[in-house]
């Protein structure tokens, strides 16, 4: 709570397991590098798996989580508003579809991909809103993301 807090912003849900540490110093690092070192502490010592968590900014504050942001989930399919779709699985993936307004990241998205033949709920870990003449349009970046500072 107090790392989390440590960023100025309001904290809405910190969900991971309840462990008690010996003393942990973070000294002249990043909060994200900070939470990215607490995670692996976790995982290492206590064996959780706190793969699905994230942190993101909300509407009520930071969460550190493995939920998603509340919300429709967003639905991006073939035939209607899906124009390219980049899998891939070792990395980042991306969309791309007709502007999607409100969408944030951490929200869910339906992704209904025709042409290969798929389905599949992901989180949008990163959004990016392109208003132009060519058309509006919105990016989904979805799967693994290794961003922490």
């Amino acid at each position: 709570g107090m790392l989390i807090s440590a960023t100025g912003l309001p904290v809405a849900e910190i969900s991971i397991p309840a462990e008690t540490f010996p003393h942990i110093v973070f000294s002249r690092v990043t909060v994200a590098r900070a939470i990215k070192q607490l995670a692996a502490s976790l995982e290492r010592s206590f064996g959780h798996d706190l793969s699905r968590h994230a942190v993101w900014l909300g509407a009520a504050g930071l969460y550190w989580s493995d939920g998603a942001e509340s919300g429709d989930v967003y639905v991006v399919q073939s035939a209607d508003n899906l124009l390219t779709h980049s899998p891939d699985p070792a990395g980042m993936s991306h969309v791309w579809a007709t502007l999607l307004p409100g969408l944030t990241a951490s929200r869910m998205v339906r992704i209904r991909d025709a042409r290969r033949g798929s389905s599949a709920l992901v989180m949008a870990q990163s959004v990016y809103h392109e208003l132009g003449s060519g058309g509006n349009k919105t990016m989904i970046g979805y799967g693994k993301d290794e961003g922490w500072g």
